[in-house]
Parts: C-alpha cells; structure tokens; sequence
C-alpha cells in the first residue's frame, strides 16, 4: 500500500499542472450548471409562475468561487515549491533531478 502510494506522490508531481486544469475545468462546469439552473429558473419563475428560490443559485455560485479559490491557491503552492526547486536546489540552467529526489525519499521511507 505504501508502495502505490509513493507511485501516486511521484505521478501527481509528475503532472502537477494538468492536475489542476483538469480540477479547474470541473469546477467551471459545475459553475455553468449552477448558472445554467439559475437562468432556468429565472425564465420559469417569469414565463409559467414557478416558485424557485434564486437565492440558492447564489449559494452555488459562493461553493464554486470557493473551490476556485482552493485549486488557485494549490496551484500557486505547487508553481512555488517548483520555483524554490529550481532557484535553491539545482545548478543554474540545469532542471531539477526529480527521479534521483524521489529514490532518496524512497530509501529513506524503507531504512525507517
């Protein structure tokens, strides 16, 4: 178990940018479905008299900024480390050995 854990850790910091294109693009969906419902709602309510409370598309909206929010700031975490990496820890104009990272934390996880 620890095992695929550490492959999912070197995957995900593999691909740490498309991570969160993807996570902000479901959030962007789900954004249009909650505006989507409101302007449903809006002509419903005008054309056929529906009751349909407009105020809990607000709260949609307020769930979907926040989540925004949360995927801005693990983005900007991430560029952060990645900057740190390669400003502190590497020679200049040479990349970060993640590969040789990852086998050190990997020896260390398995002496204990």
């Amino acid at each position: 178990m620890k095992e695929k854990f550490l492959q999912f850790t070197e995957w995900a910091q593999k691909e740490w940018l498309a991570i969160v294109i993807f996570m902000t693009i479901v959030s962007l969906f789900f954004l249009c479905l909650v505006f989507l419902s409101w302007l449903l709602g809006y002509w419903l309510k005008a054309l056929y008299g529906y009751n349909f409370e407009l105020n809990s598309c607000w709260t949609g909206v307020s769930a979907v900024g926040a989540a925004l929010g949360l995927i801005a700031a693990l983005a900007k975490a991430a560029w952060t480390k990645y900057a740190t990496d390669s400003r502190y820890n590497s020679p200049p104009a040479e990349p970060v050995d993640r590969q040789a990272i990852v086998k050190k934390i990997r020896e260390e996880v398995k002496n204990g």
